[in-house]
């Protein structure tokens, strides 16, 4: 029954409510609430991080049975095509491509990156440098099959790394202070409401078509790794043009602080 009742939310609801309250020491009523609105929302599993959420055996599965097409969506995707733990996902996507399956890949553009360094805790031009190796991962995984990738450089900061497959989903929120690879993961079920919006609002529509595909050649690659220092300084210029607002913002706070004492 344990079995199934993971299989399908709903149809064990009860079940699988009994078992969450025992572990969580939750009332009946409490624990039956959880998983029935889990179950709504279209929540199939949870993880604890990027890494155990792809390990063999989990979501791994959805991308190697993926028959359609795949979207992955980042920043610099260093947690995915970087980092050791997640070679069998590359290679799975590799395997993917050459099977003549659609791949497409959004990652930050290297000018928005250094907006998020300081609050991570990185250096400035890092987060950009990462983008541009991502980028000739990407290009390598490749090889000829050009046609089948496409990749997209949004000019903006990240909210969620995902991956869209045909059935299921995974989402992994970015806390402000840290890599969102260390963080939670949630895999949702097809034809629900969190898939449907997110595929939708943050996979498919590329922002009615104001995010441009990036081409993907050495000479674009380079191009763009030749800019990370200038992108670096202009965001640099921007936010000392709003030291002299935060103090006047942080004097008002003040005067108003103590007024109210």
């Amino acid at each position: 029954m344990l079995s199934a009742g993971l299989m399908d939310l709903a149809e064990n609801a009860k079940d699988l409510a009994s078992i969450i309250g025992s572990r969580l020491g939750m009332p009946c009523a409490e624990r039956f609430s959880l998983v029935e609105s889990s179950a709504e929302v279209g929540l199939a599993k949870t993880y604890i991080s990027r890494e155990q959420a792809l390990e063999k055996g989990n979501f791994h599965i959805v991308i190697e049975e993926e028959k359609d097409a795949l979207f992955i969506v980042g920043s610099s995707l260093l947690g995915i095509l970087q980092d050791r733990h997640f070679k069998h996902v590359v290679d799975t996507l590799k395997q993917k491509i050459h099977d003549g399956i659609e791949v497409k890949f959004m990652l930050t553009h290297p000018l928005f990156a250094d907006f998020r360094a300081a609050q991570e805790g990185r250096n400035r031009t890092e987060i950009g440098g990462e983008i541009v190796k991502s980028l000739r991962i990407i290009a390598d995984l490749v090889g000829s099959d050009r046609g089948l990738v496409t990749v997209y450089l949004y000019r903006g900061t990240p909210t969620c790394f995902g991956i869209l497959a045909k059935d299921r989903m995974l989402l992994n929120p970015y806390p402000y202070g840290r890599q969102a690879y260390e963080s939670p993961c949630f895999e949702f079920d097809r034809q629900t409401p969190a898939y449907n919006l997110y595929r939708q609002a943050h996979f498919q529509t590329q922002f009615g078509g104001k995010i441009e595909r990036f081409e993907l050649s050495e000479e674009s690659i380079s191009r763009l790794e030749g800019q990370i220092d200038e992108f670096s300084r202009k965001v640099e210029e921007f936010e000392s043009s709003f030291k002299p607002m935060n103090k006047s913002f942080t004097e008002l706070s003040n005067k108003a602080n103590a007024a109210d004492s």
